[in-house]
Order: structure tokens, then C-alpha cells, then sequence
């Protein structure tokens, strides 16, 4: 029995390992040389600490990254090379890093050359808040750096114990500026993660129906020493949604992102909505992403999170029969991938295979496609958003 539960777990542990490779090969393959550059190097720039290498303060800055051993050809990626340095020896746990994480539209097919990388940096909690203070300055700093060749990058620095005590992440609302408690970035958090360095998540190991005995089922893994405790980065589990919750994530994202991104925003309101019409049995994608993993179920091309996302939205729209809502996402989907069909023949990869094979099952013509290649000016693509605009449902 034990041996068998032993093998389940690591046949899991697995497939999150070949399911994170997958997400960096396709975040690489995605990115310009710039952009690739600097994502491989975001977490050798953090895990060390030198003036030559960008975002240097000081020495009290904190520096080095649970279990990260950077390879020679990254290395060789910073100007400054010294091999002496890069010899430094770091505890392999217990460093001020416990884990850095891309999330978002990173590694999805939506991922473009336009978009920005969202970093969330998890932090011991014997952190001090002057060493925080620090690290924060060299966030800034960075992020200065890369801005100046082209790249953005939005760096969050989270106590690693924070989600496990309050189970929230606070932003401020829109109408009236009191904190309000989000659980909805943990969701897309757990399902779009992308471990680049540290330690990976447990939360992806536990089994869905062990929800509510999820510290006791951790406990239980670490007890029978099939996984050892400092090799883990433990968020704790994800509560349920309240509506208001996602009636608030709606309209902070409609008054204050969908005329930046109006494309993706679009996508993310629609999820919301999809959940607000399974309330109060909220089936969250990140839950149907774990499920699917658990299962061996590698759907959505590979559990890609905007296919998946789309997918949901989908069945929402056509269980309440909205079809010309239905066709307004697909073009926001089509449009956030920048994969131009009629223009772009004759270069494949991995997301010209997947949109292909999309367009052709909602049955679009060339005409239309070549249409949505064409959007260039801003005023057209309003003109698809004020389509979708007076088409929201707002119950």
C-alpha cells in the first residue's frame, strides 16, 4: 500500500517536472533574443550579488536562491564573468530566496512579443524589513535595466509564509481604496505558475478531493518522509470564491485594465463571469488544471492556460446560449496570440500549429482571418471592444 501510494506521488511529481519544462521551452521559444536573455537571467541576477552585475545596491542587499545551481552557458549570458566569483558556495536551503515564478501569460499560447513578465519572488520569513527593504531597491533597479533594452518586468515580493497565514493577496479596489481580499490571482497563479528557479509548489501534488485535509495530507507526506519538507514551497490551499470577490476582480479590471489590454482583460472578465454562474459551486480552472494533471489528463494542448481558459468560457457561453459573445472571444483569443495566419504561412511553431487547428474548428474563413491580421489601427480593435462592451451580461 505504501509502496503504491509512494509511486503515485512520484509519477505526479513527474509529470509537474516535464509539465514546467514544457512551459520554459515554450516561453523561450516565444520570446525575442532580448526578452530571452533576460528571462533566463532574472534569476542569476537575484541569486548573486556583485557591482558589475545589474541592479547592485550594496553587499547587505539579500542574495542566493534555495536549490538553484545556474549553468556554465547561462552564465556566460552576463558580460561580467568571473569564475572565481561564480565558484561562491551557497547553502543548498535555508537561502533569503526560496523560489522565483513567471506567471500569467508567460509560456501560454497568448504569450507574445509584447508582453511582460510577471515575477513573483517568495522570500524566507526571517527576512527583515530593512533587508526587504533592500531587495525591493534592487527590484527597482532592475526593472529600470530592463525597461531601458526593451523588456518589462513587474517584480512581487512575497513572505513565502503569507498565502499560508492569510490565504490572501491584498490590492487596494478601485471605487473605494479599502483592501480587498483576493483569492482570484492565487487561482491563476496555481494554474499558470512557471517555477524558473527554487523550490516547486506542493500545492500541484495534492490530490483535489483532500481539500479541506489538505495540512493534514502534507503533513502525512512529509511524515512518511515521502517528500521532505525543505524541498517544498507550501502556499497552503486555495478557499473558495466569494461573488463578491468576483464581482469586484470584474469591474477593477474594466475600469482600470481593459483599455491597456483590452484583448486579455476581455478573457479574464468572462472567466470571472463563467465563475459567478457556477456560484456557489465554483469550479475553479486552477482545480480543473490539477485534476487533469493528477489524471494524466493532458488537455488544451498541453494544459496550456489560455486554452484552457478559453475552453471554460466556451462552455459557459454556450450553456447560456451567447453565441455572438462566444465569437467576440474567439477573436480576442486570436488577436492576444499575434499569430497572424494569412500573413505569417510561412513560419510553424508550436502556437501556429495550435491556433490552426482552433480557427479550423470554429469554421472561420480566410476572409475573416485576413481581417484580424489586418487590425492594426486602435480604432478598429475599440470597435471589436465596443462590440463586446454592450454585450456584457451583467448579471
Amino acid at each position: 500500500m505504501k509502496k503504491d501510494f509512494y509511486f503515485c506521488i512520484k509519477k505526479i511529481i513527474e509529470r509537474i517536472n516535464i509539465l514546467n519544462r514544457l512551459r520554459i521551452y515554450r516561453a523561450i521559444n516565444s520570446m525575442n533574443y532580448i526578452c530571452k536573455k533576460i528571462y533566463i537571467l532574472l534569476p542569476i541576477l537575484l541569486h548573486y550579488n556583485h557591482p558589475l552585475i545589474p541592479g547592485y545596491i550594496s553587499d547587505d542587499v539579500p542574495h542566493g536562491i534555495d536549490n538553484f545551481y545556474p549553468s556554465t552557458k547561462y552564465l556566460s549570458l552576463l558580460t561580467f564573468n568571473n569564475n572565481i566569483f561564480f565558484k561562491k558556495k551557497y547553502s543548498k536551503y535555508n537561502n533569503p530566496i526560496t523560489g522565483i515564478y513567471s506567471m500569467g501569460s508567460t509560456s501560454s499560447i497568448c504569450q507574445n512579443q509584447n508582453s511582460d513578465f510577471d515575477i513573483w519572488v517568495f522570500r524566507q520569513i526571517w527576512l527583515s524589513k530593512k533587508k526587504c527593504l533592500f531587495l525591493k531597491k534592487k527590484f527597482s533597479l532592475l526593472k529600470k535595466w530592463c525597461n531601458l533594452i526593451g523588456v518589462q518586468v513587474n517584480f512581487f515580493l512575497i513572505n513565502e509564509n503569507y498565502f499560508r497565514t492569510n490565504n490572501i493577496l491584498i490590492q487596494k479596489s478601485f471605487f473605494n481604496n479599502i483592501n480587498n481580499i483576493n483569492y482570484i490571482l492565487l487561482d491563476e497563479f496555481y494554474r499558470t505558475a512557471v517555477c524558473m528557479a527554487g523550490k516547486p509548489i506542493i500545492w500541484n501534488i495534492i490530490p483535489t478531493n483532500k481539500k479541506n485535509y489538505y495540512d493534514d495530507y502534507v503533513n502525512l507526506l512529509y511524515k512518511k518522509r515521502i517528500l521532505i519538507k525543505n524541498e517544498w514551497l507550501d502556499l497552503g490551499e486555495l478557499k473558495n470564491i466569494s461573488i463578491n470577490e468576483c464581482f469586484n476582480s470584474i469591474l477593477w479590471h474594466f475600469y482600470n485594465k481593459i483599455n491597456l489590454y483590452p484583448c486579455k482583460t476581455i478573457l479574464k472578465i468572462l472567466l470571472l463571469e463563467s465563475y459567478l454562474y457556477e456560484y456557489p459551486n465554483i469550479k475553479l480552472l486552477s482545480t480543473d488544471f490539477k485534476k487533469c494533471l493528477h489524471n494524466g489528463n493532458i488537455i488544451s494542448f498541453g494544459l496550456d492556460p489560455y486554452c484552457m481558459m478559453l475552453k471554460k468560457i466556451t462552455v459557459y457561453l454556450n450553456n447560456i446560449g451567447d453565441f455572438q459573445r462566444l465569437d467576440l472571444i474567439r477573436q480576442c483569443f486570436y488577436i492576444k496570440t499575434h499569430e497572424k495566419l494569412s500573413i505569417n504561412k510561412n513560419i510553424y511553431n508550436w502556437k501556429h500549429y495550435i491556433i490552426s487547428i482552433l480557427v479550423k474548428n470554429w469554421g472561420w474563413n480566410k476572409k475573416k482571418i485576413k481581417y484580424l491580421d489586418n487590425i492594426k489601427d486602435k480604432a478598429i480593435k475599440n470597435k471589436t471592444l465596443k462590440n463586446f462592451l454592450n454585450n456584457i451580461n451583467y448579471s
